[in-house]
């Protein structure tokens, strides 16, 4: 299984964030007019460890994981539950991805007005760095 298979994997196994979203969970920006609340997850980066005889098949992907809701608290429910999930999966595997650990490395909160809508979007950005093997 790839690491984004695994990461909405994850979030959509999980009661309480399934709760909240749905299956509203998607490996790309969503668009405007989609249904809220919403979770996009994005590849940002990807670093390969190595040693002298080639791949070490340690890997490092860096994500952004966009929050989407109607309300700032929902907002911050979806990522405090996000956190919660991420941070409890160390040494874990799901599928044939051994995934040593999560890493938060930034957050950032705001809110938008789109385009036809009266009431703001808001928006949690949380910046994961994951190491993983790919078994």
């Amino acid at each position: 299984m790839a690491i984004k298979a695994a990461i909405r994997n994850l979030i959509v196994n999980d009661a309480t964030l399934s709760a909240l979203v749905g299956t509203r969970v998607s490996p790309v920006i969503a668009k405007t007019g989609d249904i809220l609340p919403r979770i996009a997850y994005l590849r940002t980066n990807t670093d390969q460890e190595y040693h002298l005889t080639g791949s070490a098949g340690l890997r490092f992907d860096t994500f952004n994981i966009v929050i989407n809701s109607n309300s700032s608290d929902e907002c911050d429910t979806i990522s405090e539950q996000l956190k919660s999930v991420f941070e409890a999966v160390i040494n874990a595997t799901h599928d044939t991805t051994y995934i040593h650990r999560f890493y938060l490395e930034s957050s950032n909160e705001g809110q938008y007005l789109s385009e036809g809508r009266e009431k703001p979007i808001y928006e949690i950005i949380h910046n994961w760095r994951v190491s993983f093997q790919n078994g």
